[in-house]
């Protein structure tokens, strides 16, 4: 049987259909080669919305889905969707707001949607699969573009593609909130150079990007030459695991610049996991958090947390008005599945002259830092929690460590860092704060 997207199709289900999906569903994802931390995050969704609706109509089958409580809708259209994905991609060659979009690519090339106008494109929960790119705007510069309470699902190439979430050439505006990336690539936006008028990335969950190696740029957020004066990007969450993932620098900012008291705003967001696809990462080069990455300036990172993390968190090695303060970052040299994978020339942070650039840094701080790093040499462990040879104009002041950490006890490492994890756990409760879709429909 097809299983239906469209949310009208789904809410005006009867019970029967419904029961007839349910089993569909439970049949075909015992068949599915589907990755188990999928698998796991969905059933989750699942049960807990089961829980919801038990409370909400008495524990007795509703009449319709129009019932049902908003998450288990939600659910069954993204489950839906993933099992029955659409294979026809989209144009959008006209402004306007676009409500509930399912689209899908065959593995042709393609991308999932290609925006084709500068008028103002509003995507107000989009459901995209995608082989290639998802949202790609290259043929048309100068888009202006809002997507809100998207679900990204990455697929496996038979060619191996970039297949970036989104990627976008010499835009105007982009406006990313409170959207979920499944085994995806990037956002990656290409400025050329040409001033931005608002990039906001906020609220979004990142989880096992670069999930196919796809090659380079693996990450969650990578600006290419962007200019902008009005940058946010707070309060994301990244999460990759050892072997479903290929992140090098999750916020990657290579040769990019805002402006002087309008730097770009890096904030509140969460890493938790970096690794190479596999392998013990003893050359991995990647970095949480990049600053200035090849030159740049005028860009502010603080408040940001990372653990499990297999070279660097956060790093300026290059550019200037730079800037890292109170964040916070522990590697305990394991991932999460308890395998050593760190590189050999790692640390909590850094601050240095990267001969490879062209840039000679200057500006540079890191202040109120609190740091935990150790690496494995070769033949024993170290620690490693920040370099900074004083090599550059830099201050780094108030940065501070986390004692008492058996150097060779792996327990005590591990706890510090799902200690970190309960600390950014609650600010983002605090703060009331949420990642990924608010409703899907």
């Amino acid at each position: 049987m097809t299983l239906p997207i469209d949310a009208d199709a789904i809410r005006s289900a009867t019970p029967q259909e419904h029961a007839a999906w349910h089993s569909e569903i439970h049949t075909r994802l015992a068949e599915s080669p589907v990755q188990p931390n999928t698998i796991d995050v969905n059933m989750t969704g699942h049960r807990a919305a089961h829980q919801a609706i038990a409370g909400v109509v008495g524990g007795g089958h509703p009449t319709s889905i129009a019932e049902l409580d908003p998450l288990h809708l939600d659910w069954h259209r993204w489950i839906h969707f993933f099992l029955d994905t659409p294979t026809t991609p989209l144009v959008i060659s006209s402004g306007g707001t676009y409500r509930g979009l399912n689209v899908g690519t065959a593995d042709t090339g393609d991308p999932a949607i290609d925006i084709r106008t500068d008028a103002q494109v509003i995507l107000e929960a989009p459901m995209i699969a995608h082989h290639h790119m998802g949202i790609e705007s290259t043929t048309f510069n100068a888009v202006n573009v809002e997507v809100r309470n998207g679900m990204w699902w990455g697929r496996d190439p038979a060619v191996d593609d970039y297949g970036h979430a989104i990627y976008s050439y010499q835009f105007a505006r982009w406006v990313v909130e409170h959207c979920r990336f499944y085994n995806s690539n990037c956002i990656n936006l290409a400025g050329n150079n040409v001033e931005a008028s608002r990039i906001w990335l906020n609220n979004n969950d990142f989880l096992d990007m670069g999930r196919w190696h796809m090659p380079g740029l693996d990450g969650s957020i990578h600006f290419d030459k962007v200019l902008c004066g009005d940058c946010r990007m707070r309060w994301n969450r990244t999460v990759n695991h050892f072997g479903f993932s290929e992140s090098e620098d999750v916020f990657g900012m290579y040769q990019s610049n805002g402006f002087p008291g309008a730097a770009f705003d890096i904030a509140y967001n969460l890493v938790d996991g970096n690794y190479p696809p596999s392998g013990d990462g003893a050359g991995f080069t990647g970095c949480c958090y990049d600053l200035g990455d090849s030159f740049g300036t005028y860009q502010h990172q603080h408040h940001n947390y990372a653990v499990r993390y297999a070279n660097v968190a956060m790093s300026s090695p290059a550019g200037s008005y730079l800037s890292h303060d109170h964040s916070k970052a522990v590697g305990s040299g394991l991932t999460d599945t308890g395998a050593r994978c760190n590189s050999t020339f790692g640390g909590g942070a850094s601050l240095w002259d990267n001969p490879a650039y062209p840039d000679t840094p200057h500006h540079l701080t890191m202040t109120d830092c609190v740091l935990a790093h150790r690496r494995w040499t070769g033949t024993a462990w170290e620690r490693a929690d920040w370099w900074f040879p004083g090599t550059v104009d830099e201050t780094n002041v108030n940065n501070t460590t986390i004692s008492g950490l058996g150097l060779t006890v792996d327990a005590d490492w591990l706890d510090a860092e799902n200690d970190l994890l309960a600390e950014y756990e609650a600010m983002r409760a605090t703060a009331g704060q949420t990642f990924g879709p608010q409703r899907m429909i």
